[in-house]
């Protein structure tokens, strides 16, 4: 491998069309196209420090960047080629990155704050305004996409308590309140997620457990109920079967069902049925010190990155076709796998439980 790292796939995001899906990953300082074709050679954004993070903007054709406290958004000039737009530096440690309007990002901070950064067309990216919460270090956070003027954050701290809060993506320091406090983990939050359009939060823990949480909308849409009107938000389930610390939890959705899908320690992503909870699938391949990130292209296929240094393309085909039969788990499937790192082989098979 090129820039001779050797460690875990930090992230991943869907890319291109629905018809023919990629993947970004990184890894490293690199950041890496990947497609059924292979592996495209990587981009560094930041020289030799590490990318933990990637949001992708697909619909402009760009993508957001962040490692340590450097932030760069990219364009995609042709296949694999990239052109940066804007790069920033921001005053801590980024957690999360999302788009505000035409021209903003917005960061959320170690610190319990968020920076809003400009970047206009022909412009040094500047921060234009700062909204604190009240002081807590952190472990995680997510960012909702906002409109250029509000977004809203959910953020684990140290205390293994979730707090949400939102603010103001305008010029100027405010001071944010926490509207809603999620109280259940016993460990730190490592992820965070929302989904349902923000009726929905996922939670992955060092207390070796995934929380779905839900307002009453999202619990309704999770039912397949009306929808309920209540702002409160409550834990709709308690995911437990990990062995070892819980990285990465996502949302997605199969056939007619949602389903949970967890990054494990323990090397194993797990899927779950997220109405009631219980266990479906295994899918082990990783080894190491586990699965870190997990994204799901479309309903087609789900992707996990490893401390192995392997991306691994597991197809939900198998999964889908019980989706309406109550996702029994007895089918298995192979998988697409790409090595990032110089010990790995590209193209090991291995089995969905």
């Amino acid at each position: 491998h090129a820039c001779g790292y050797v460690g875990p796939v930090q992230a991943l995001a869907p890319w291109g069309v629905e018809e023919s899906p990629e993947i970004l990953a990184a890894v490293g300082p690199e950041l890496v196209l990947l497609s059924r074709a292979g592996r495209c050679s990587g981009f560094r954004p930041f020289g030799t420090s590490l990318i933990h993070g990637i949001v992708p903007l697909r619909d402009r054709e760009q993508v957001v960047v962040f490692g340590g406290q450097a932030v760069c958004l990219l364009s995609a000039v042709s296949h694999n080629q990239w052109r940066c737009e804007a790069s920033y530096t921001s005053s801590d440690w980024v957690l999360a990155a999302s788009i505000a309007g035409l021209s903003k990002l917005v960061l959320a901070l170690a610190h319990n704050q968020a920076e809003v950064v400009q970047i206009g067309a022909g412009e040094a990216a500047s921060c234009v305004g700062c909204v604190r919460a009240p002081a807590s270090l952190l472990y995680s956070a997510a960012l909702m996409e906002g409109d250029d003027q509000h977004f809203r954050v959910v953020v684990g701290t140290v205390f293994s308590v979730i707090q949400i809060w939102s603010g103001r993506a305008e010029p100027g320091n405010r001071t944010a309140a926490v509207e809603h406090e999620l109280k259940g983990h016993v460990g730190v939050l490592f992820g965070l997620a929302w989904a349902l359009g923000g009726e929905a939060i996922l939670s992955a823990s060092d207390d070796r457990t995934v929380r779905l949480w839900t307002t009453a909308a999202g619990s309704a849409t999770l039912d397949s109920a009306v929808h309920a009107k209540s702002s409160e938000w409550t834990c709709r389930t308690v995911l437990k079967g990990h062995k070892a610390r819980v990285w990465d939890a996502q949302l997605i959705r199969l056939g007619s069902s949602w389903v949970v899908a967890s990054a494990c320690e323990d090397a194993v992503c797990r899927l779950w049925a997220a109405r009631d909870g219980r266990p479906l699938r295994e899918l082990k391949g990783h080894v190491g010190r586990g699965v870190r990130a997990v994204v799901a292209l479309g309903t087609s296929a789900l992707v996990t990155g490893g401390e192995d240094g392997d991306v691994k393309m597991w197809p939900l085909d198998p999964i889908q076709s019980d989706a309406d039969q109550s996702l029994t788990p007895r089918s298995s499937g192979w998988t697409k796998s790409w090595s990032l790192l110089p010990h790995a082989r590209e193209g090991v098979q291995d089995w969905v439980r």
